[in-house]
Parts: C-alpha cells; sequence; structure tokens
C-alpha cells in the first residue's frame, strides 16, 4: 500500500496516518514540505504512534531517517 507514488509524501503519511492533502507534504522538495524544519515547527497531534499509545498502551521508538533535510 502506498498513500502517495512519491517518496517523501508517501513517508509522511506511513509516519502520521494521514492523508497527502492532511499532512501537506506535496513532493520531495524543500519547498514542497519534505524537510525536517517543516516538520519541527509544532508538535505532531495524533500520529499513529501517539494513537498506538493512548489506546492500546504501545511504546513507540524512532530509528532513522524521518524526513529529508
Amino acid at each position: 500500500f502506498v498513500a502517495s507514488p512519491i517518496c517523501c509524501p508517501n513517508r509522511a503519511s506511513i509516519l502520521t496516518g494521514r492523508y497527502q492533502h492532511n499532512h501537506h507534504t506535496v513532493n520531495n522538495s524543500i519547498t514542497g514540505g519534505c524537510n525536517s524544519r517543516t516538520w519541527q515547527t509544532g508538535p505532531e497531534k495524533n500520529t499513529f504512534a501517539s494513537i498506538l499509545k493512548a489506546k492500546m498502551g504501545y511504546n513507540t521508538f524512532y530509528a532513522g531517517k524521518y524526513l529529508n533535510e
């Protein structure tokens, strides 16, 4: 399954659990929202990981690349 045929928007969808029109990462460029600075402007709300923790008690761990810079 892919939410978008483009790498960065698809990765953003997988990490947030949101569709592309909701997370606003539109392409693989910095101006298209595919950079860490865009994602560091504020805390993310209701990501897939936070829902797993809140509803099922899962603890999640991040390792590796998040979004390109």
